[in-house]
């Protein structure tokens, strides 16, 4: 098969999603599988780009049946809102444009959060046809109550409605917790 992972954020950038994902796709490589990727040149978790990397709109690496390829964000190590707003926006206006511009793959799996990117990923693998499973590591609703964010009512409201717009666009559902799946079933149901 031909399958299309975008995930913002993947490998050699450090954490638990990025070793989990890049453990999923070497094991589907070593399946037989054309594995492409989709996600950010490396900043991850300082918000500065790692060597050689954030000089180009995008970048390609080929290792055999799996390309990956990175895009530009507006990486930033001052976390404001606007310049979190940026970074996530820049990622989904990338993705949703490799998407509809790459090749045609048989199966898209696409990683939320950050839910920006997962909805244009999503959103364009609909446009081209691409049957797409959707894998929740977290719930953003969940993750923005336990920060203190300003105005947080409408933000929360926000991101309940894009989230269950999210769920329902994809074929499949995957979650990390059971909580998520009860979480998911909720807001789908």
């Amino acid at each position: 098969m031909r399958i299309l992972v975008v995930s913002q954020f993947f490998r050699p950038e450090p954490g638990a999603a990025q070793n989990r994902l890049g453990a999923f796709v070497d094991g589907l490589v070593g399946r037989g599988h054309a594995v492409t990727v989709v996600c950010e040149q490396p900043n991850h978790p300082a918000g500065v780009f790692h060597p050689g990397y954030g000089r180009r709109p995008w970048m390609v690496e080929r290792r055999g049946a799996l390309t990956v390829r990175r895009l530009w964000v507006a990486a930033s190590p001052r976390r404001t809102l606007p310049r979190r707003a940026a970074f996530y926006v820049s990622f989904a206006a990338g993705a949703f444009a490799r998407v509809l511009a790459g090749r045609r793959h048989d199966v898209a799996l696409v990683t939320s959060p950050p839910l920006p990117g997962a909805l244009a990923a999503v959103w364009a693998a609909r446009i081209r046809g691409t049957p797409v499973v959707l894998d929740v590591r977290d719930v953003w609703g969940i993750a923005v109550q336990a920060v203190d964010v300003g105005r947080k009512a409408a933000l929360l409201r926000a991101i309940d409605r894009a989230e269950r717009r999210l769920f329902a666009d994809a074929d499949r559902v995957t979650a990390a917790t059971r909580a998520f799946c009860e979480h998911i079933d909720r807001a789908v149901g």
